[in-house]
């Protein structure tokens, strides 16, 4: 009897032993979980916590929102990487009117509402650039000075494209070649997102004659080699050369002129793929569309009079077609 008292005692000595054991590893299991669910809980309350009461909690839509607000700002394409590229025209105005003094460059204004775009070349890069800052120049009817004026200077970015070199040292004839190279690749790429009138980059504005010329050009025109030499002039001819024809009284006052008027100002083709529901592939001036599509002058301007499909895919006009 004694010794099986003695073994019942060590029975459960040994089964409160294994209890005792198992409790607190099961404790120390407890609390495992337990630090894992208060720094789980900690890290959540952490993101969740308001902090700022007008700032939205939601990443995704502060996201969205991020995106919707930079989706009205365009941004610009080149054909190489620029120069140097002046974010904020207005807040870059004293950085961009010293950096390249006595610089030869060829430069663009790009508009970050519309998209649009303007290539000028400078045998004075700095010289050049502070005349869009001038009130009488921007007063002025050029497209480029106009959209300043209605978009203001903080809605453009200004991109250096090329240095040619100082103002003393590059011929005039290959900066101006520099510049039509990126007035084709600008009339290519952005089409009638371009602002500039002419697709040459050599024009009469801002060009003086010499008094040797313009005596000559008097000269010729003298007398009766004078076109209107001996003809009367009407009373009405004479009152329509006499008229002022300035603010109100020019018959294009307040008028702007529409994406296609200045398509045929510049000379532009649209060229659209028949085989492909009459889509649009661009407009082009005549020298771009003649190197892109492979065709000669003459037979453009055959395919733009008598409408036919050229190569039975490219169509050639002068306008917008209308499906």
């Amino acid at each position: 009897m004694l010794l099986i008292r003695y073994f019942y005692i060590l029975l459960h000595t040994i089964l409160d032993s294994g209890a005792y054991f198992s409790y607190y590893k099961d404790d120390s299991t407890a609390q495992q979980s337990t630090k894992t669910f208060v720094d789980n809980n900690s890290e959540t309350e952490s993101q969740n916590t308001p902090g700022d009461p007008k700032r939205n909690n939601n990443p995704k839509k502060d996201n969205d929102a991020k995106e919707s607000e930079d989706s009205t700002i365009k941004t610009p394409v080149y054909p190489n990487t620029p120069v140097k590229i002046y974010y904020d025209a207005q807040e870059s105005k004293s950085d961009m009117l010293k950096d390249f003094k006595n610089k030869v460059i060829i430069y663009m204004w790009f508009n970050k509402i519309t998209g649009k775009v303007y290539i000028g070349s400078s045998s004075n890069g700095s010289k050049r650039l502070s005349t869009y800052y001038q009130p009488t120049t921007l007063k002025k009817r050029s497209i480029i000075y106009q959209n300043i004026t209605k978009y203001g200077h903080s809605n453009f970015s200004v991109s250096i494209l090329e240095v040619c070199g100082d103002s003393k040292t590059v011929n005039k004839d290959y900066y101006l070649a520099r510049e039509q190279f990126y007035l084709d690749w600008a009339l290519k790429t952005y089409g009638l997102g371009v602002l500039n009138i002419l697709t040459v980059a050599d024009s009469s504005l801002g060009y003086k004659h010499t008094k040797e010329t313009l005596l000559y050009l008097s000269e010729s025109r003298k007398g009766e080699k004078n076109p209107m030499f001996g003809k009367a002039k009407s009373e009405a001819f004479i009152l329509q050369q006499t008229k002022d024809k300035f603010g109100p009284n020019n018959p294009m006052f307040g008028k702007s002129k529409t994406e296609e008027t200045l398509a045929k100002l510049r000379k532009m083709i649209f060229v659209y793929d028949v085989t492909d529901n009459y889509k649009l592939l661009g407009v082009y001036p005549t020298v771009v569309c003649t190197r892109t599509f492979h065709i000669g002058y003459e037979t453009l301007s055959k395919r733009l009079l008598d409408g036919k499909i050229h190569k039975g895919k490219y169509l050639f006009s002068r306008n917008l077609y209308d499906k």
